[in-house]
């Protein structure tokens, strides 16, 4: 399962393996033969088309989510796009119980929202069922001591972007951390994906402020 934010070679397993793929062992792909570390790494394919190089999405549980939600790719606008290739990975995602789906296929709980209640609530129906044959709540793990069914929010980068005032004020996650720069009398993104308070000129966050 976490070969889809690894490598764009992960497309090609799907395809071949289908939904058995997710619930595989992570080392049977890490041999020579079925993928090169130098070459096959995060690259220009998570987000790109190989072929025109416009931005698309490759993971799996991103075009799931979009799906689910009623969104074409082709019609959204470019800003949107210039967050959603980064939502790709950097969110909350949990692995489907095998009662609910392909076993342990990554799915992200963005269906009623994405706030920490909004995804707690997607949470609590989509866990195992029960004896009644209706899904309960799916939990990572249980507390030690007081024996509770526990959360494990991974990163969810996305998620805290997209409701906060960066992201209610129309800005891209690209905007930040990959603001627009001059290469040779062309406008191009940086691709140096970092903290613009890297940048000792702050030239990221003097766009606006």
């Amino acid at each position: 399962t976490c070969w889809n934010c690894k490598t764009p070679k992960m497309m090609e397993w799907v395809k071949q393996y289908g939904d058995a793929f997710w619930s595989k062992d992570v080392n049977e792909f890490r041999s020579k033969d079925k993928i090169n570390e130098m070459d096959e790494t995060i690259g220009c394919a998570n987000c790109h088309d190989p072929v025109t190089m416009e931005l698309r999405p490759y993971s799996e549980p991103l075009k799931d989510w979009l799906k689910r939600n009623g969104q074409d790719w082709s019609k959204l606008s470019r800003n949107q796009k210039r967050s959603l290739v980064c939502a790709q990975c950097h969110v909350e995602y949990y692995f489907t119980h095998k009662d609910n789906g392909p076993a342990a296929k990554p799915v992200f709980p963005w269906d009623n929202g994405f706030n920490p209640e909004d995804m707690y609530q997607y949470y609590k129906g989509h866990g195992p069922k029960g004896a009644d044959g209706k899904p309960g709540p799916f939990v990572d793990w249980t507390h030690a001591a007081s024996k509770v069914g526990m959360i494990k929010m991974q990163h969810p980068d996305y998620e805290m972007f997209h409701d906060g005032p960066h992201g209610a004020a129309g800005v891209a996650c690209a905007d930040c951390h990959m603001p627009y720069m001059r290469e040779g009398g062309k406008k191009v993104s940086s691709h140096w994906m970092t903290s613009p308070l890297k940048d000792p000129e702050l030239r990221a966050c003097r766009q606006c402020h």
